[in-house]
C-alpha cells in the first residue's frame, strides 16, 4: 500500500499511486508541471502526475508521451503520426 511508504526520504524516484505516477526530484520535491529529463528520457508532468499515452501541446509543437510516460522520438505514435528527433509531431 503506497500510503504506508515513508516518503520523506524519497529522492529521484517514481511512486505509483491510484491516481498515477508521481516523481520526487533529487531534492525530494514532487515534480508538479512541465518537462523533466530523467535517466536520459523526457517525461511530462501535469498537476503532479506523469502523463502517459497522450499528446502534450507545447508552444513549439505537439509531442507524444507513451505507455511508460517517455517522450516518443524519431518514430511513430499509436495513432500513426510521425515525430521527429525532438519528439515534435511532423505535419
Amino acid at each position: 500500500n503506497y500510503n504506508t511508504i515513508d516518503l520523506k526520504d524519497k529522492k529521484s524516484t517514481f511512486i505509483f499511486t491510484p491516481m498515477g505516477y508521481i516523481y520526487y526530484d533529487k531534492e525530494g520535491k514532487i515534480v508538479s508541471n512541465g518537462w523533466m529529463l530523467i535517466s536520459d528520457n523526457w517525461y511530462h508532468f501535469k498537476d503532479g502526475f506523469m502523463e502517459q499515452n497522450t499528446w502534450v501541446h507545447n508552444y513549439d509543437g505537439d509531442r507524444y508521451v507513451g505507455k511508460y510516460g517517455k517522450l516518443v522520438v524519431s518514430g511513430v505514435t499509436p495513432d500513426g503520426s510521425k515525430v521527429d528527433a525532438a519528439g515534435r509531431k511532423i505535419p
